[in-house]
């Protein structure tokens, strides 16, 4: 189970932990409609094809937090179109994952 708690992060909870992570400061803000569809769409599709074993549930995690910052710098999905990996991957790195 997911619990999105928008711009205070999100917490996925298994029979044996638990994985919190932090919001992504956005640059800015133009629209807020859709970021957590965002994030849902970049939870799954990082645990498409894989398990759920924690060390993916991470993974998982810091890539939705992306995906649902840049969905709020855009109108629709012009931002997640335009996103490149080096951005993404600057962006996962400020994401605060905890896990208990």
């Amino acid at each position: 189970m997911v619990i999105k708690r928008g711009d205070q992060g999100a917490v996925a909870f298994s029979q044996e932990k638990s994985v919190s992570v932090s919001s992504i400061l956005p640059r800015y803000v133009t629209d807020p409609t859709g970021a957590g569809d965002a994030f849902a769409g970049g939870l799954v599709s990082a645990l498409a094809g894989g398990s759920a074993r924690l060390v993916d549930m991470q993974i998982a995690m810091r890539r939705a937090a992306v995906m649902g910052s840049l969905a709020v710098e855009s109108f629709s999905i012009k931002s997640l179109l335009e996103v490149t990996i080096d951005e993404a991957d600057s962006r996962a790195r400020e994401v605060t994952v905890h896990v208990s």
